[in-house]
């Protein structure tokens, strides 16, 4: 199968958000490299971090373990979810070595991370309850982190009605007062 068609693996997509990471941090190389040694209890030198870095776009495999998502978590302080967010919605995934139409779109792939078309299932809830009634304190951080993450979405809603209502505000004015010769008004090319 060409590599331009062919579904990326999730370790494409945990490679592609380990440089998309460093970046974010405005690390070198060198100094995610060392970062991540600290967490990992073993050192990754320049060249191994590189190859996990490169490995989406190469054909090296570089198959991510559930030790170094976590060491790469704590090194890049960021939750174990960014390593699975896609580089775009229409992006298609599959486990390596699998049928080619056996695919998972970047949406699709969201809907997993962040159950909101669904809800939260009872099964995750039931054992988010099992880790609440074993820490309260667990349950008050999770909830003001939701909190939180609600807020920004509702910001976010709040923010594209109110450009929209501002799009058709101009809209009309334009309709209302086309342009001419003389005053070339209001364009919206």
């Amino acid at each position: 199968m060409d590599p331009q068609t062919r579904p990326k693996s999730f370790d494409d997509l945990v490679s592609y958000n380990l440089g998309e990471a460093r970046k974010l941090r405005g690390w070198t190389q060198q100094e995610a490299a060392e970062k991540l040694s600290e967490y990992l209890g073993r050192s990754w030198s320049v060249q191994v971090y590189g190859d996990a870095e490169r490995a989406h776009r190469s054909s090296r495999v570089k198959v991510f373990s559930g030790d170094e998502l976590i060491a790469m978590s704590r090194a890049f302080e960021l939750p174990l979810t960014w390593w699975f967010l896609p580089e775009s919605p229409n992006v298609r995934l599959a486990p390596r070595g699998t049928a080619s139409d056996d695919v998972v779109t970047g949406a699709d792939l969201l809907d997993y991370i962040t159950p909101v078309s669904g809800g939260m299932s009872k099964d995750f809830r039931d054992r988010l309850t099992q880790l609440f009634d074993a820490s309260p304190e667990l349950r008050d951080k999770y909830l003001r982190a939701t909190s939180a993450t609600e807020d920004l979405a509702a910001r976010a809603a709040r923010k594209a009605e109110i450009e929209a209502v501002a799009m058709e505000a101009v809209r009309r004015y334009a309709d209302r007062y086309p342009e001419d010769e003389e005053d070339p008004g209001i364009r919206l090319d």
